[in-house]
């Protein structure tokens, strides 16, 4: 997996974009994405605002436990649309919700990564919750049709499948 490891440039995001999805998704997706994203970047205000995050990274991961319990008391409704080529959060993460939100649904799209909605929205426009969505249901289905995998956690299926 190709990824621009600090090297602040329009190419290295370029190599970011296309690095974690298969090459006949790579000739889909627009160099506007990352033309357009690092123009923004570019800007001296959301620079600052992105280095500020980076610098906050521990802080936000120390945070998951207090997240997960809030999950887990309150089991808010979610529909989670993930991209298994993520680099940075691979399918496991997304799956990982399943545990603090039993009712959820996880749609991996195929061929996405951790630009999901800019390079496959279409895709997760398709994705939405079936009747009943947050329902139980008793298996995983991988590979359904229009090519996304669904999975949701059931009572009597603790861990949901994976690829």
């Amino acid at each position: 997996m190709t990824r621009a490891r600090g090297s602040g440039a329009e190419d290295g995001l370029r190599a970011e974009v296309l690095g974690e999805v298969p090459e006949r998704v790579r000739e889909r997706i627009s160099p506007e994405l990352w033309r357009l994203a690092w123009a923004r970047m570019r800007e001296p205000d959301n620079r600052a605002i992105m280095v500020e995050l980076m610098g906050r990274i521990r802080e936000s991961v120390a945070s998951f436990p207090e997240f997960q319990a809030y999950l887990r008391e309150h089991r808010p409704p979610a529909l989670i649309v993930w991209g298994p080529h993520d680099g940075y959060l691979p399918a496991e993460a997304g799956a990982a919700y399943l545990d603090d939100l039993p009712d959820a649904e996880l749609h991996l799209i195929n061929d996405a990564g951790h630009w999901l909605i800019e390079t496959h929205l279409h895709r997760a426009q398709l994705a939405p919750p079936r009747a009943g969505a947050m329902g139980h249901v008793n298996r995983c289905e991988i590979g359904a049709r229009s090519g996304w995998h669904h999975c949701r956690q059931s009572d009597s299926d603790a861990t949901p499948s994976r690829r």
